[in-house]
C-alpha cells in the first residue's frame, strides 16, 4: 500500500506548517502564483506545466548567480555550490523544453511566458537579496 503524500491525514505528508512570518510570506507567495496558473490554464496541464517549468528555472539560476558574484567579491572558492545552482537551473530548462514540445503553446502563450519568467526572476531575485531564508523557504514550498 502507497502513501499518498497529497493526502492531510497522511502521517508521512511533507506539507511545512508556515511557523514564521518568512515561512507565511513563502506560502501566500505560493498560493497566489498558483491561483495565477490555475486562472490562466486551468485544466490544460501541458500549458500550466510550462509556465511551472519557467519559473522552475530561476531559482537555481538567481541563487548560482547571486553566490558567484559573492565569490567574486570575497576572492574565495564556493565549494562547487555554483555548478549545482546552475545544474539544477539547466535541468529544469531542460523540462521546459520537454513539455514545450508537448504543449506547443501559441505566441500568445509564448508571451505569457516571458513575462512571467521575467516577473517571477526580477521579484526572486529581489526576495533572495532581501531574504535568501525566505527565498529558500519559497522553494521548498514549491
Amino acid at each position: 500500500m502507497s502513501e499518498d503524500p497529497l493526502n492531510p491525514s497522511d502521517p508521512l505528508a511533507t506539507h511545512h506548517t508556515p511557523q514564521n512570518l518568512s515561512d507565511r510570506i513563502a506560502f501566500r507567495l505560493t498560493k497566489m502564483l498558483r491561483f495565477c496558473a490555475d486562472t490562466f490554464f486551468a485544466k490544460r496541464y501541458g500549458h500550466r506545466a510550462v509556465i511551472l517549468e519557467t519559473v522552475a528555472g530561476v531559482p537555481g539560476m538567481v541563487a548560482g548567480m547571486l553566490r558567484h558574484m559573492r565569490s567574486l567579491r570575497r576572492m574565495e572558492d564556493d565549494h562547487g555550490w555554483i555548478r549545482v545552482l546552475l545544474d539544477e537551473a539547466e535541468n529544469e530548462r531542460m523540462h521546459l523544453m520537454t513539455f514545450i514540445e508537448i504543449a506547443k503553446p501559441n505566441w500568445f502563450e509564448r508571451m505569457l511566458i516571458l513575462l512571467a519568467q521575467g516577473l517571477f526572476f526580477t521579484g526572486f531575485l529581489v526576495l533572495y537579496m532581501v531574504s535568501a531564508k525566505t527565498a529558500h523557504r519559497l522553494v521548498g514550498v514549491f
